[in-house]
This record gives structure tokens, C-alpha cells and sequence, in this order.
């Protein structure tokens, strides 16, 4: 099933062992729900905003390939995120409600 959500997120520094770079749009990367960690998906990175001083984005209408167990409860406002590379988690976000973009 593919789907889209709006997301926030922070980037874990690298030093802290998060990316060099920053995210960008167009990028696939792998994600999971704090929530349910054991479940590993695809989310699509589109309509990007992100400053670079906070690590602070927000990526709106993200192409999200998810199959069973996900549930709708699964895809409401509020659940967090794991942004993945490999093992390794390199930002923190949370599927928000839509806004209108800056």
C-alpha cells in the first residue's frame, strides 16, 4: 500500500553518529515507528524544508510504501519516527498534520 504523510524531524548530528549530510528531496530512505520497532518500511522524501543551523525539517506529502501490520492508527498525527540508515538512526520526526508551505 503506498500512501503519503506530512512529517517533522531532527537530524542527529554526525558526531553523534547521524548523516553528514542532510536529507534530501526526492530521497528514499528507511523508517520505522518508535511505537513498533520490529516493522521496517520505505518513506519517500518530497516538498522539502529543512535549516540546516537547527537540523530542524519538514517534509510534506512523503510517499510511504507500508504493508501489514500498519494499521490507520499507525499513520495518525503524534506517532514518532525513526529516520534509518542501515542500523543506524539519523533523525527523529513525527507524522504531523498538513500546513501550508512557507
Amino acid at each position: 500500500m503506498t500512501i503519503s504523510i506530512d512529517i517533522e524531524f531532527i537530524m542527529i548530528p554526525a558526531h553523534l553518529g547521524g548523516r553528514t549530510h542532510p536529507l534530501f528531496e526526492t530521497m528514499w530512505i528507511n523508517f520505522r515507528w518508535q511505537r513498533y520497532p520490529a516493522w521496517l518500511w520505505s518513506i519517500r522524501i518530497m516538498n522539502l524544508e529543512y535549516d540546516p543551523a537547527t537540523r530542524i525539517g519538514y517534509a510534506q506529502q512523503c510517499a510511504l510504501i507500508v504493508e501489514e501490520p500498519c494499521t490507520e492508527s499507525w499513520l495518525q498525527p503524534g506517532q514518532l519516527l525513526e529516520l534509518c540508515e542501515g542500523p543506524t538512526v539519523v533523525a527523529i520526526g513525527k507524522i504531523v498534520e498538513p500546513r501550508e508551505r512557507t
